[in-house]
């Protein structure tokens, strides 16, 4: 297998090195019969550096071009690209891509003050709100059988009589230490750190995203059993 690198116009050394005198529209490289312009390829050098935090070598990468335009073509040429696991990556990587790429659009069009980015943000269908939460549970047997080991109605008013400590002034990252069941999350008081709403149980998601900073939930039934949640930030 081989690959074909062709210079245009002058060696791409000679042309990167004297940007003002070559347009960004003018052809300097040819991969495999694509051609990149001076603005593409400089492009490329750029998200390179972005992406090694080092030097890049320009003719080094303009041969990395060719090695990989050249296997990407075999690779086609064996089907592959119609393979389900190379499709959900291509698709994954794509999407990856584009929101890097809006991401970066934003930034330029959002004015640099805080106004501006809450009219941004409250006008952005799209910004994924995130929430920090605690939690406390406790299993009933309704729910998970195997684990929980109380009934629907004590485990209830057992969640009553810890909420009402906790905003009689007690810690609600020690209730959790002390009584919850959730053992991932029992020893750091019930911390979920910042979470997004679809990770979370569509129950305990309802309330953590209409309630206030600071609030602490009445108890919540879920498919594992009851629950409170903070909503911390």
């Amino acid at each position: 297998m081989s690959y074909r690198l062709i210079f245009l116009i002058l060696p791409l050394s000679a042309i990167l090195a004297q940007p003002a005198q070559v347009s960004p529209e003018t052809v300097v490289i040819t991969v495999q019969g694509r051609g990149y312009t001076r603005a593409e390829f400089e492009a490329l050098v750029k998200a390179q550096r972005q992406d090694t935090q080092a030097t890049v070598n320009q003719l080094a990468l303009a041969e990395s071009l060719g090695r990989s335009a050249a296997l990407a073509e075999e690779a086609r040429r064996r089907g592959l690209d119609q393979s389900p696991a190379v499709k959900a990556r291509l698709q994954m990587f794509q999407d990856n891509l584009l929101s890097n790429a809006l991401f970066e659009s934003l930034v330029g069009e959002v004015e640099k003050d805080d106004a501006a980015v809450r009219r941004r943000y409250e006008s952005s269908s799209h910004v994924a709100e995130e929430r920090k939460i605690r939690h406390i549970l406790l299993r009933t047997t309704d729910a998970s059988p195997a684990k929980g080991k109380w009934a629907p109605d004590d485990a209830r008013k057992k969640m009553e009589a810890l909420r009402q400590q906790i905003t009689a002034g007690a810690s609600f990252a020690e209730v959790a230490k002390a009584e919850s069941e959730d053992e991932k999350t029992k020893a750091n008081g019930g911390d979920l750190n910042y979470i997004r709403r679809p990770l979370l149980i569509p129950q305990i998601g309802d309330a953590a995203f209409t309630m206030k900073e600071g609030e602490v939930s009445q108890p919540i039934k879920t498919t594992e059993g009851y629950h409170l949640i903070l909503v911390e930030k």
